[in-house]
């Protein structure tokens, strides 16, 4: 068995769902209401900026049945959560540490990059 395949066999036997692209405004408490509706949940980690240890926008999700991480992975990825499409995919399962931003300030990557191209697109409009 390759690497890879054995690692998407992992996901599929996972109970672990990754939800990205998460409001910053949304509340562990939200986040258990809304996904309680699919099965039990064994509990909830909301991803941090790891220098102000404020929310950076995901989470991972450790339901009890592995079934049940695969039936919400298909029912609500793009569902709209505060405007927002959530981003959801199945994943190995939680290791400590994982619950910090990975980012230069801490936060998310992709939120690395956002001023320059906030700055980009204003450009945009200037020159052309």
């Amino acid at each position: 068995m390759t690497s890879n395949s054995k690692k998407n066999y992992n996901k599929i036997k996972s109970t672990t769902l990754y939800i990205g692209n998460l409001a910053f405004k949304v509340r562990e408490e939200k986040l258990w209401g809304f996904f309680t509706g699919f099965g039990e949940i064994k509990r909830i980690i909301t991803g941090i900026n790891r220098i102000d240890l404020s929310q950076c926008g995901f989470c991972f999700i450790e339901f009890c049945n592995p079934k049940i991480s695969i039936i919400c992975f298909v029912n609500c990825n793009g569902v709209q959560l505060y405007n927002r499409a959530l981003k959801i995919d199945l994943d190995e399962g939680f290791n400590e540490g994982r619950q910090f931003g990975r980012g230069k300030r801490g936060g998310q990557l992709m939120e690395d990059s956002y001023p320059f191209k906030k700055k980009l697109r204003f450009l945009k409009k200037r020159v052309f």
